[in-house]
């Protein structure tokens, strides 16, 4: 399979983070796991 990229306008980006998970949710990864889980 051929790396793909994603084009992101950051004149438009809130922060929210909704790019990332679709990047990893089109490409079939695991989500990210949720910082205060992994502080203990």
């Amino acid at each position: 399979m051929e790396p793909l990229g994603m084009l992101i306008d950051f004149t438009e980006c809130i922060g929210c983070g909704e790019c990332v998970k679709a990047c990893r949710q089109s490409d079939n990864l695991p989500p990210n796991p949720d910082p205060e889980e992994l502080s203990g």
